[in-house]
């Protein structure tokens, strides 16, 4: 239920108020705690569409995240071709744990938390619904072999893309390795 401006604006004064008599009763810790409204939280997303990771796109996507002070949210989209889309989830998860383990233990030290999903589904549709469905993402970093790979599948991939970023509320970063571009 949503609460009403006024009476929002009458809790925090309120609490302002016991703040301040808490503060005038030598309780400065207390009152400190009473007024320290919590920080909101931000987070990137990494969208990665298949089922590899690329190093430099994640590298990108955390270093983002200590310059913003956000969180990551790594969301990994595998497309649904088979019917049995549970066992595709399966294999993608098993055959690259070991690498997604070992970025995050390189993330560890970086003070940032990360968040992992893996879904089925069309990686444009899925960003734009985390995006839409998560107002907290102030940045997606989009990582795609299609987008690294060979023309005509290169540029379809950069025409879905754009199409993407002009519906997204935020910006869309497309990460490519160094030897790429």
């Amino acid at each position: 239920m949503k609460r009403s401006r006024g009476r929002n604006l009458s809790e925090r004064f309120q609490r302002f108020m016991a703040a301040a008599a808490f503060a005038e009763s030598g309780e400065a810790g207390t009152a400190l705690e009473i007024v320290d409204t919590p920080k909101k939280t931000t987070k990137v997303l990494l969208a990665i569409g298949g089922s590899e990771v690329n190093k430099d796109a994640f590298r990108y996507a955390v270093n983002l995240c200590r310059r913003v002070d956000a969180s990551l949210d790594v969301l990994q989209i595998v497309h649904q071709r088979s019917a049995d889309v549970e066992e595709s989830l399966r294999i993608s998860l098993a055959s690259h744990s070991r690498e997604v383990n070992r970025l995050l233990r390189e993330v560890s030290g970086n003070n940032v938390t990360v968040h992992i999903s893996v879904t089925a589904g069309d990686v444009d549709q899925e960003v734009y619904s985390y995006v839409k469905d998560n107002r907290e993402v102030v940045a997606v970093v989009f990582d795609s072999p299609h987008v690294r790979g060979e023309e005509p599948e290169r540029g379809k991939w950069r025409r879905i893309l754009q199409v993407l970023s002009r519906r997204l509320a935020v910006p869309l970063i497309t990460a490519e390795s160094k030897g790429q571009i």
